[in-house]
């Protein structure tokens, strides 16, 4: 973000090991902002990408929408009701071709479900999945005993993520989010939480 002038204000960066990119970005209602791009989730596999900041960069969620190879979003912009429309790319595994997607969003949205039942751990806590095995969805639950800011990724056994459940700022608390892998081949998959310095 800059002054008027060109002058810096702040600079963010985003991403993950491989390469990613923003497309289109629009200010939202709170002062925030919003962009649409794409995430490298692994080779040859590329989700449309929405993150929304707060005013001064911070990320307040983060969130991928695809299927398996690439899908892009180009543009965002507001509609009158304060939701997102994107338009973007998404590749149909039927007709082995890309479609043109369009995708309206609630610029509040986040797939992560505080647990308001449970108590604050006292340290970060990452617990198993459930069910397990599952088919095709399941839930983790982790807790954290401060604010910080969160991921939960979710990987194959040659080390390729393949799949980002959580990318943003938590409160204090339990928490519980659901991983659809309707899209992806039958296996052992394993998920990280990162928080900080520390590694489950």
């Amino acid at each position: 973000k800059t002054e008027f002038n060109g002058e810096t204000l702040w600079t963010k960066t985003r991403g993950c090991d491989e390469h990613d990119g923003a497309l289109s970005v629009v200010q939202t209602s709170d002062g925030g902002y919003v962009w649409t791009g794409y995430l490298d989730i692994s080779t040859f596999n590329q989700d449309l990408w929405v993150l929304k900041t707060d005013s001064d960069g911070n990320t307040q969620w983060s969130k991928t929408y695809g299927g398996t190879f690439n899908n892009v979003g180009r543009s965002i912009n507001k509609n009158s009701d304060g939701s997102l429309i994107i338009a973007g790319e998404y590749y149909s595994e039927v007709t082995n071709t890309r479609d043109v997607w369009l995708l309206n969003v609630d610029p509040d949205i986040s797939d992560v479900e505080r647990d308001d039942n449970e108590q604050i751990p006292e340290t970060i806590v990452l617990k198993q999945n459930y069910p397990n095995p599952f088919n095709p969805s399941t839930t983790i639950e982790f807790g954290i005993p401060e604010s910080q800011f969160v991921i939960l990724a979710v990987y194959n056994l040659l080390g390729e993520q393949v799949g980002l459940l959580v990318n943003e700022n938590l409160s204090t608390g339990s928490y519980r989010v659901r991983w659809d892998a309707n899209n992806f081949p039958s296996g052992i998959y394993i998920y990280k939480l990162i928080t900080g310095e520390l590694s489950l």
